[in-house]
């Protein structure tokens, strides 16, 4: 993560989307805030889920994820922002409440999302995650 190219871009993307189990478990949001970008509405979602899970004493288990990197893009000119298309794989996640109430489950899930990192201050941050566009 420390270049500034496309590796550094393609290392940016496992690490920060490596960040959202530990967020989810621990509550520690400090790293995610770090590498979220302002404008990025899923972002935004999971740190509040992840502050909301804290707040109330819920403990999340499982939701640990693969990542695997299928098509790089080039970096956007204007914007800098690097678009990914990547296959995330994400483990059984139960969420439950401090009586032990099972408030959400799901199973293993596997599926595509574009990701688009870019630099801001140096630092690599996530600007979105979301559907492939279709073309």
């Amino acid at each position: 993560m420390d270049r500034k190219d496309e590796k550094g871009a393609a290392a940016a993307v496992e690490y920060i989307l490596g960040l959202e189990q530990p967020m989810m478990v621990s509550g520690n949001t400090a790293e995610w805030e770090r590498h979220s970008h302002r404008s990025c509405d899923y972002c935004a979602a999971r740190l509040d889920q992840a502050m909301t899970i804290a707040r109330r004493g819920d403990v999340f288990t499982g939701g640990s994820q693969t990542v695997e990197i299928d098509t790089v893009y080039q970096r956007d000119e204007v914007t800098g922002i690097w678009p990914f298309d990547v296959t995330i794989q994400e483990a059984a996640t139960t969420i439950t409440d401090v009586e032990g109430e099972v408030l959400f489950e799901s199973d293993d899930i596997s599926g595509e999302r574009r990701i688009e990192v870019g630099l801001v201050d140096g630092e690599w941050v996530l600007v979105e995650r979301a559907e492939i566009p279709k073309d």
